[in-house]
């Protein structure tokens, strides 16, 4: 065989694939290779392995039957699953673990305790190879007692049995049940890893489809699927918890109570959904005929729209849940994609009077809106503790260089919260500034979004009367939107008659304000620093280090100040001063003598 390959007429092909293979590595590293160059080498290469596979006398079948059965499943599932390699050995080998278990109990149960058990194989973990084995099999009931606990607890009632059903088989069969005697265990181990891939990294399309499924489904008049809304949010809000709690950034269990099954902010964010739809259908039909009596159904065509319209990161959560249970220990970020990160108080913040717990609904809603508002929060200000106070607030404001989230409620029984993200560091200004990233919001009674529309870019403002003395003629405070006679959104100095506009040309247009209102009392207000741990923690560095040159510089001035006046008052330079101004008063108040007399 040998004498075949480096046969004269061979040679020739081996030089060509040589030069091409080089070719391919130079594109890889990104050196000079143009995309026809790199077109060609493939194509050459692809014609010209079978050929050299026909000069040795062996097929490209023949080249399998060295592989080991092993080897040419995972090869199998490489061609159609976007894991990388050592990503899918793991997998395959926890797969073959959970297979070979004789007693099923639930599907997330088994199958995260395979998974465990292999987390010292990964890459990039903290588990480190030379835990003991007493170590590994604590380690491994207390993980798997925290799934049964998230499962009585959080998750809604066989969920995990039911997605198993519903995303993870050929044919739906239950789970603990033999798969149907027709399909073959390469059926069955493709459709489980087309479930996996779904739920972790086939993108939100796909993941949002497995949380669809997984719903309590009918069909409407037009016999359209459809779903609660309602039940769709709740099930996102629960495995956003049950992903925390995992990866332990909760240290008790997240409790669900029975407040929480009708919670306001929910439902605030199911009816965005309903409100979607709405908009959806004025789109593709003139009549309004689908009107629908159940008033939160909705398809999953409605849930895509809205969450690329409304909630981006809402399609993150499903998939970071089954990152944390597929590669325990391992950072999403070397996955490349956007984690859904729960967002937290720090520990050294001011009370605050819209998160009253670090469960809230409110905090979940804010993480679905944007990946900025996900993780650390830090209060810079709160009107319960700051008071209402514009000095206080500015001050809190100026020198901090990272994103912040500003929150208002209005007065009322039932007070509306609105109010704007911003991604650029405040300034005192006269006019606008900042980027496309900033945003306008509603989240109560309704959850609304204004991102901005393209046609203007006035999109922060902070303008005290202080700056000018009022000489500029334009609204004193800080606003969003709209002119500086007349921001969108805008809270003046005094805090009174602060104003939500439904239209200006920076930002969508919609209401802020439920009924129409324009005008509104503040009954509370908070502003805080938002990005993640490492953007606050910078971006509070800074503002600090500017409130110690500002210092530094005032105490420089006093100490320049004080020492002109010795130098002036031991020149004489004082008394001189002293007596001319003892002077001009004494003639002042002859003139006025001699006035009078006459």
């Amino acid at each position: 065989m040998g004498g075949v390959l480096t046969s004269p007429e061979n040679l020739g092909v081996w030089n060509s694939m040589y030069f091409a293979n080089d070719a391919l590595h130079r594109n890889k590293r990104k050196q000079s290779c143009d995309g026809k160059e790199y077109f060609t080498c493939i194509c050459f290469l692809s014609a010209i392995v079978p050929f050299l596979y026909r000069q040795m006398g062996v097929s490209s079948s023949t080249a399998n039957h060295s592989r080991t059965p092993e080897q040419l499943d995972v090869q199998f599932l490489g061609e159609r699953c976007p894991f990388g390699d050592a990503e899918l050995w793991h997998l395959y080998r926890c797969y073959q673990a959970w297979q070979s278990q004789t007693s099923k109990t639930t599907f997330l149960k088994d199958w995260a305790g395979a998974c465990w058990n292999r987390r010292s194989k990964l890459p990039h973990t903290e588990a480190k190879e030379d835990d003991s084995s007493t170590q590994q099999t604590m380690a491994l009931e207390e993980y798997v007692e925290k799934i049964a606990q998230v499962e009585r607890e959080v998750l809604p009632v066989d969920f995990g049995n039911r997605l198993y059903q519903r995303a993870f088989t050929i044919s739906e069969n239950a789970y603990g049940t033999q798969p149907p005697e027709s399909s073959t265990s390469r059926d069955h181990l493709e459709a489980f890893f087309e479930g996996l891939s779904n739920a972790s990294r086939r993108g939100s399309r796909a993941a949002l489809q497995v949380m669809f499924r997984n719903c309590q489904a009918t069909k409407n008049e037009n016999n359209e699927v459809t779903i609660q809304a309602t039940e769709f949010i709740q099930l996102g809000y629960r495995l956003a918890l049950t992903s925390e709690f995992l990866q332990g950034n909760h240290a008790s269990i997240p409790v669900i109570n029975d407040t929480q099954q009708h919670d306001e902010t929910l439902l605030a964010l199911a009816q965005s959904i309903v409100e979607q739809r709405k908009k959806r259908m004025t789109y593709i039909q003139t009549d309004s005929t689908t009107n629908s009596t159940d008033d939160f159904a909705v398809t999953f065509e409605d849930i895509l729209e809205w969450s690329e319209a409304v909630a981006p990161t809402f399609a993150s959560i499903l998939p970071t849940l089954f990152h944390t249970i597929l590669f325990p220990g391992m950072s999403h970020s070397s996955t490349g994609r956007t984690a859904y990160e729960f967002p937290w108080v720090t520990d050294d913040s001011k009370p605050s009077s819209f998160f009253q717990n670090p469960t809230s609904s409110l905090l979940f809603t804010f993480g679905c809106l944007s990946p900025a508002l996900g993780g650390s929060y830090y209060c810079l200000y709160t009107s319960t503790q700051d008071g209402l106070s514009f000095n206080r607030l500015q001050n809190a404001l100026l020198g901090y260089s990272g994103p912040t989230l500003l929150l208002a409620r209005t007065t009322g029984k039932k007070g509306s919260i609105l109010g704007a993200f911003t991604a650029s560091p405040w300034k005192e200004s006269k006019d606008f500034y900042g980027n496309t990233d900033c945003f306008l919001f509603q989240v109560a009674p309704r959850t609304s979004i204004f991102r901005p529309s393209g046609s203007d870019r006035n999109f922060m403002y902070c303008n005290s009367y202080a700056r000018s003395k009022g000489y500029d003629q334009q609204a004193h405070g800080i606003g969003f939107g709209g002119t500086t006679t007349e921001p969108r959104l805008f809270f003046p100095e005094s805090f009174e008659q602060c104003i939500a506009g439904s239209r200006d040309l920076t930002f969508a247009h919609g209401q802020l304000l439920p009924d129409g209102q324009r005008f509104f009392e503040l009954d509370s207000l908070e502003v805080w620093g938002v990005g993640g741990s490492e953007v606050v923690a910078a971006a509070l560095g800074a503002q600090h280090q500017a409130r110690a040159i500002k210092a530094e510089n005032l105490r420089k001035a006093r100490t320049v100040d004080r020492a002109q006046f010795l130098d002036d008052f031991q020149s004489g330079v004082i008394e001189s001063k002293a007596f001319a101004h003892r002077n001009q008063v004494d003639h002042g108040r002859a003139g006025t003598y001699d006035e009078a007399k006459k």
